[in-house]
Order: structure tokens, then C-alpha cells, then sequence
């Protein structure tokens, strides 16, 4: 009879391997011609076939996974190469190209412990009182010499501050945008002007056009009342100008300039106004002894007296920023940003200034995070200073970090990939804008 004889092969132990993080594994021992028992999927020994060892690489260490060798990174490196025999290369503290992430790059700015910092890509050559966004980019309206304009900067820094509307020859109290257009308010020259004289513009936003005529006349529109566009209406709140004002929301569709009251008879003023599916949200002032103020809702197709008082609001707060974000309102309230369920339960506030001489300038929030402009007032003038934060939403309380911006922060806007902070510089020629781009 024919006998077979079987060949053994050697086979390694993990812990036969010696050597840091940082160094080369070397065989400590090795039994010739024993039975290879390891799992050739995952032990770095003994990776594929018996005594394939997985070596470490520079700022790595040898792992095997399904068989074939890789390198787990040392903290604060990353493989971005996607190449085992390299290492983990990137450092993920500083590289700009590969911040806090292997692929998350600055966009030409600098990468600070893992954090991408504000790159300045363009200046709006005046004062900016409001802006807006689309997706691609910022608009904002301003003042220089005493002359008004809208102006736009693409987002990408492809093209720098671009005029849109010119001849503008009145104060801009509020900004939006369409798909195509571009609308803004003028508030009542007088706050006792009869009849009123404030007014709704439009033009495109493409074309480089001089202000038309009021799109819809004859309002009462003051500064501190709102306007949005949303729904394919322009939604915007006047009040009768008395002593004890009492006011009206009305809505007026985009493809014509016939107006609709939505609710009226609201004391005080209207100065924070939201619409979000089909509902509208607005804060009332309340009349001088403070009744009638709170947060409101209403269908937008129109509650006219009967205004729905949201519940959970502090009856102290003065809200003002209104925005949406999912399931949540969120809102400025004094010295602090808050946010609650839409139906008015969970009410919760999420980050304050830090002391009680401060006040929230601007905010914005995407699902994970807020952003806010705080000001301080030092008490002297041009003693007030703006500061930049940013936090968790989840963990504002814990997380507040201070974003580091030249010049005083003025606006900040947010979209899927970037924040955007418009800040205030003084030149010897006068005020400036210059906007930065945060790639989050």
C-alpha cells in the first residue's frame, strides 16, 4: 500500500510579534513544522498564509483584515493615501487637505487642530443691513456713499461682489430670494406717514438691473416688521402706527400683487415672522404693558382674529430670528438662542452669552450645530465687541467654541458644507464687509 505524507506548514503567533506603534514587528520564535492553527483572516502574524506577518509603517500599526494585510493609524493620522506601504501620511491636526477627516479639505484655508478656519474670499465695499442665500450664493444689500444696492458673491469665490440692483435710493430693511428674483423692503419713510409709503421691490437676480417701481405699494412696513418669501407668497407684517399698534400679517402671491389678510388684530408689533409647511409663525410685541406678546401660529391660508398662541415660550422673552430646522423652531430670545418642538413642547434653551451684557446678533443652525454672533457692550463707545461661536446642538453647554474672524461679525449664514460669516471692518475710506467662508 502506498502511503501519502502531509506537509506541515509553520505558523505564527501574534504574540511572537515585538515592536511599537512606530517600529518594524520582528519573529521572536517559531515552531518548524507545527500544525498552522491561527485564524489566517485577522491574525497579523500569520495574515493569508501561515507566517505572513503585517509590518507597522510610519505613524501605523499592522492589522490584517479578510486575509490581507493594512495599517490601523496612530491617533491623530490618517491613511488618505489608501496605501498600506505608506503609512498613515497625513497628520489630521494641520493638513489642510485632509482636516480632522482623510478628505476633508479647507478649501485653500488653514486646518487648526483638526478644525477648518475662516478664509476670507470676498468684500462688499459698504455697510451690509441684510442678507440672504440660494444655493450657490450670498446676497446682501448695502450702502456705500450714501447710495443703496444689492449686491451678490458667489459662494465658490469663482466670482467676486457683483451688483445686482443699483439705484436704490432708500433704506433696505429686508432681503429674499427666488429661483429668478430678488425681493426687498422699503420701510414707511415716516413711522406716522398717512397713508403709508412703505413699500415690497423686486427685480431679477441674474440681471444687473436699477430698482423698478414697488412691485406692491403703500405699506406700512417699518423696520422692525417682517417680511418673507415663502410658498410662493410674499408674507409681510404692518402695523397702524397708533400709540398701542395693533397689527396685520397678509400674504400676496409672487405671480401677481393682489394682497390677503392672514391674521390681524395682534397687539404690538410683528418684528419675527417663519413659514413652515403651510403654517405661519410670528412673534407679537404686546401692547405697552406687555399684553398680547408671545409667539403665534396660523395656517397661511388665513385664521384672520383667532391666532393660535404657541405654548412653552417664557412670557418674558423677546424673540426675534426666527427659523426652521426638522421638527424644531428656533429662535433668538434675549441673550440667548432657544429652540422648541413645533407644537410648543420642549422648549430648551441652547446657548447664552456669556455674560449679562451681551446679545445675540445673528445665528444659524443646521441639523448637528449652531452658530452665533454675540455682542458685548463695553460701555464706553466703540467699546461693544462681536465674537463668533459655534457649538453642538446636543451639547452647546459643554462644546462652545469661539470661532477667531478679523473685523466684527456681523451675519452668518449656513448651507450643507460651509458656514458664512459677513463682518464689519473700518477703513480709512470708510466701512467694509468682508465675508468668509468655513468649510464645517
Amino acid at each position: 500500500m502506498l502511503a501519502m505524507v502531509l506537509a506541515v506548514s509553520a505558523c505564527l503567533s501574534s504574540a511572537n510579534l515585538t515592536g511599537g506603534n512606530d517600529e518594524a514587528p520582528s519573529i521572536v520564535s517559531g515552531e518548524a513544522g507545527a500544525a498552522c492553527t491561527a485564524d489566517l483572516q485577522a491574525d497579523v502574524g500569520n495574515c493569508g498564509a501561515c507566517g505572513k506577518v503585517c509590518a507597522n509603517q510610519a505613524n501605523a500599526y499592522g492589522v490584517c483584515k479578510a486575509g490581507a494585510c493594512a495599517v490601523g493609524c496612530n491617533t491623530g493620522f490618517g491613511d488618505c493615501d489608501g496605501k498600506p506601504e505608506t503609512g498613515c501620511e497625513a497628520m489630521l491636526a494641520t493638513d489642510s487637505n485632509h482636516c480632522g477627516a482623510c478628505g476633508k479639505s479647507c478649501g485653500g484655508a488653514r486646518c487648526v487642530a483638526g478644525q477648518c478656519q475662516p478664509l476670507a474670499f470676498g468684500e462688499v465695499p459698504g455697510y451690509v443691513s441684510a442678507v440672504t442665500q440660494d444655493a450657490t450664493a450670498i446676497y446682501y444689500a448695502f450702502s456705500a456713499g450714501g447710495n443703496y444696492a444689492i449686491g451678490r458673491l458667489a459662494k465658490s469665490g469663482a466670482t467676486g461682489h457683483t451688483e445686482v440692483v443699483t439705484g436704490i435710493v432708500d433704506g433696505i430693511a429686508s432681503l429674499a430670494v427666488t429661483d429668478t428674483e430678488v425681493y426687498w423692503t422699503r420701510a414707511s419713510v415716516s413711522p406716522t406717514a398717512m397713508p403709508p409709503d412703505g413699500a415690497i421691490r423686486r427685480a431679477s437676480k441674474t440681471t444687473p438691473s436699477v430698482a423698478d417701481a414697488p412691485w406692491i405699494g403703500a405699506l406700512a412696513l417699518g423696520y422692525s416688521d417682517a417680511t418673507v418669501i415663502a410658498d410662493g407668497s410674499a408674507f409681510y407684517a404692518q402695523s397702524d402706527r397708533a400709540a398701542s399698534p395693533l397689527s396685520t400679517l397678509s400674504r400676496a402671491a409672487l405671480t401677481g400683487t393682489t394682497s390677503v389678510v392672514v391674521a390681524q388684530g395682534l397687539k404690538g408689533t410683528i418684528n419675527t415672522l417663519g413659514v413652515d409647511g403651510g403654517i405661519a409663525y410670528y412673534y407679537a410685541s404686546g401692547d405697552n404693558t406687555g399684553v398680547g406678546r408671545g409667539l403665534y401660529r396660523c395656517p397661511t391660508s388665513g385664521c384672520g382674529s383667532a391666532s393660535v398662541l404657541v405654548p412653552g415660550v417664557p412670557a418674558n422673552s423677546y424673540l426675534s430670528l426666527l427659523s426652521f430646522n426638522g421638527p424644531h423652531v428656533y429662535f433668538s430670545t434675549n441673550r440667548a438662542v432657544a429652540r422648541m418642538k413645533k407644537d410648543g413642547t420642549e422648549y430648551g434653551v441652547l446657548a447664552t452669552t456669556e455674560n449679562n451684557y451681551g446679545s445675540v446678533v445673528a445665528y444659524a443652525a443646521d441639523t448637528t450645530r449652531l452658530y452665533w454672533i454675540e455682542r458685548m457692550f463695553g460701555g464706553g463707545p466703540g467699546a461693544d465687541v462681536n465674537s463668533m461661536f459655534t457649538c453642538p446642538i446636543a451639547s452647546c453647554k459643554d462644546g462652545r467654541q469661539q470661532v477667531l474672524v478679523s473685523g466684527a461679525p456681523r451675519y452668518v449664514l449656513v448651507d450643507d458644507t460651509a458656514f458664512y460669516i459677513l463682518a464689519q471692518t473700518n477703513t480709512g475710506a470708510g466701512t467694509a464687509t468682508t465675508v468668509l467662508r468655513v468649510v464645517k
